[in-house]
């Protein structure tokens, strides 16, 4: 997997996955930049909903589900340095597809997603699972 970025001013960079060719824009917010785009940290939180979202789409059709039309909120709060201090997720996953007894295989492996795993274990995390 590789992804190249470019700085290309106005505290913007764009950014291209090699695999797919898609392009991402990376802004900093308004006033210091354009604000037009994800900011770097919000763009991590969005790989993060993407893991998990696919990481649960991924276990529930290793049991024969398909968790169509979960969803994934993720926020989180910034300490001083500035890093990330904590994140809290709340993963909707629609409760017709999945079994009671095989919903904490399915939540096991979504707090475990490679995105998740790759951050920092003093991030603080919340996870919540929501079976609608």
């Amino acid at each position: 997997m590789e992804v190249t970025a470019q700085y290309v001013g106005n505290k913007r960079v764009e950014a291209r996955c090699g695999r797919t060719g898609t392009e991402l824009i990376f802004d900093q917010p308004a006033p210091e930049g354009l604000g037009e785009s994800l900011n770097p940290v919000e763009g991590l939180l969005s790989a993060l909903c993407g893991c998990m979202l696919t990481t649960a789409a991924y276990a529930a059709g290793s049991l024969g589900l398909d968790p169509e039309g979960a969803s994934a909120a993720v926020t989180c709060e910034m300490a001083d340095g500035p890093r990330i201090a904590s994140i809290t997720a709340v993963v909707s996953i629609p409760a017709g597809c999945c079994p009671a007894e095989k919903r904490g295989l399915i939540e096991k492996m979504v707090t475990s997603c490679p995105v998740s795993r790759a951050l920092s274990p003093d991030i603080r995390r919340d996870v919540r699972f929501l079976w609608i």
